[in-house]
């Protein structure tokens, strides 16, 4: 048996707008201080830098959301996948091969693995690649983006899992 959660639409939608309130404050503010005078470079620079930087997150919100692959999560008899960049670079993570699946905190679950040398560290980054190796985590989950609730999620992990050692990370 196959689930397959998709991303849900009404929290990027809740994304994009905070995004968008940045870039036009940000933005907004840049133009006053050109206008008024008032330059300090130092403000400048760092509204300068937050208006980019939340246009650039704007642009990638909106074409997520009217994407074709609106896939969030996968979760079969075989293992799970998570569609986003790193679960890409990971690729499927077999339920063989799952030692633990630990809840983190209050609304994430970590899954940790038995053998981390099937799994592609290269282009993980510094800090997920530290904890794939120290803590053999491999996937980190949560509601936050998917269309399911934080409950769902975890029996829905635990009806393909089975009865699994539940850790609490902290």
């Amino acid at each position: 048996m196959e689930s397959i959660i998709l991303f849900s639409k009404k929290k990027r939608l809740k994304k994009i707008a905070i995004y968008a309130v940045v870039f036009l404050f940000s933005s907004n503010m840049l133009r006053l201080i050109f206008e008024t005078g008032s330059f300090r470079i130092f403000t400048a620079i760092l509204l300068f830098l937050a208006a980019g930087f939340s246009f650039l997150v704007l642009a990638a919100e909106v074409m997520h959301l009217y994407g074709k692959d609106q896939t969030g999560l996968v979760v079969s008899d075989r293992g799970i996948f998570k569609n986003d960049y790193y679960g890409k670079i990971i690729g499927l993570v077999e339920w063989t091969n799952v030692d633990h699946i630990l809840l983190i905190d209050k609304d994430s679950i970590g899954i940790k693995v038995k053998d981390i040398s099937q799994y592609n560290m290269g282009k993980l980054g510094s800090k997920n690649a530290k904890l794939l190796k120290e803590e053999k985590i491999i996937m980190i989950l949560s509601d936050s983006r998917l269309e399911i609730t934080f409950e769902e999620l975890w029996n829905l992990l635990d009806s393909h899992f089975g009865s699994f050692n539940m850790q609490d990370a902290a």
